[in-house]
């Protein structure tokens, strides 16, 4: 990890101020949560093309894992094996910490999501073309839902149709 890596936060400050300031006209509800440092990797993938299309999967851990066990397998076990699939350029894991007013109090946006919604984890997976991802969701995640069920009692997945890059090399990007 480099030094510019562990100061993203506070460099990010500015950023987060405007988002904050502007957060009731962007959500009216939002479901993340904030992670720990550590909480999150960024794996390298054996594809080597770039990234086309990208879709996120939300999680929710069972009630009777541990948060973790279930960071652990997250981050150790079902990304790493994200990362070996053909097709796949990219994988991100990320695993929240729990849901806590002090840490989302922006006046008129609701954060207090019931706890049977929360969300635990998220996994972002990039793929390299529109048959890239079809053949991961046809043959893939079918295999890899015999390992979810034993940690996750919910999944939601959705496709990105654009993403935007806000800081570039820790310099603020103009859109």
């Amino acid at each position: 990890m480099t030094f510019e890596n562990l100061l993203a936060p506070v460099a990010g400050r500015k950023q987060t101020a405007l988002a904050f300031q502007d957060e009731v006209n962007v959500f009216r509800r939002t479901l993340m949560h904030m992670g720990l440092p550590y909480s999150s990797r960024w794996f390298q993938t054996r594809e080597d093309s770039e990234t086309a299309l990208r879709d996120v999967l939300y999680l929710r851990r069972k009630e009777d894992v541990g948060s973790g066990d279930f960071k652990n397998f997250i981050n150790d076990e079902f990304a790493k094996v994200l990362s070996q699939v053909a097709g796949v350029t990219e994988v991100r894991a990320q695993v929240y910490m729990p849901w806590n007013k002090a840490t989302w109090d922006t006046p008129n946006v609701a954060h207090d999501n019931p706890k049977s919604e929360h969300l635990h984890s998220s996994v972002m997976i990039g793929f390299a073309n529109q048959a890239a991802r079809e053949e991961f969701y046809r043959t893939v995640a079918p295999e890899l839902n015999t390992q979810l069920v034993s940690y996750v009692s919910a999944l939601q997945a959705y496709h990105i149709d654009k993403t935007l890059t806000f800081v570039e090399n820790s310099r603020r990007k103009d859109l």
